[in-house]
C-alpha cells in the first residue's frame, strides 16, 4: 500500500489466514469452556481485524503499532478499526466474512 509519505506493508488476508483464525477462535472456544471463569486468549482486536479486511477487501498493515493504522485500500486510504466481543452467552461465536 502507498499511503501520501511512504510505503506501508501490508499483507492481503488469504484463505489459508482465515482457516489459521479459525483454529485460534476453536482453540479460545474450547479454553474458555476448561477454564469456566471467564478467562480469554484475549485475540479478538487481532481476529476482527482481519475479518474486517477479508470483508472488505482492505491489506492488513503488517505492523499496526508502529503505523497508528490497521488497514489501508488500494487507494491509499488508512482505516483503523475498532471491534469487541459480545458477552451474550445465549449467541454462539460467529466467525466468517
Amino acid at each position: 500500500m502507498n499511503t501520501a509519505t511512504k510505503e506501508v506493508a501490508t499483507l492481503k488476508v488469504s484463505d489459508s489466514n482465515l482457516e489459521t483464525v479459525r483454529s485460534v477462535v476453536n482453540a479460545q472456544m474450547i479454553y474458555e469452556r476448561a477454564t469456566n471463569c471467564g478467562r480469554k486468549f484475549g485475540i479478538t482486536g487481532e481476529v476482527d481485524e482481519i475479518l474486517v479486511c477479508r470483508t472488505l477487501g482492505l491489506e492488513l498493515v503488517k505492523d499496526p503499532r508502529s503505523e497508528g493504522f490497521d488497514a489501508g485500500d488500494e487507494d491509499g486510504c488508512r482505516v483503523q478499526i475498532k471491534t469487541r466481543r459480545g458477552e451474550n452467552d445465549d449467541r454462539p461465536p460467529f466467525l466468517g466474512t
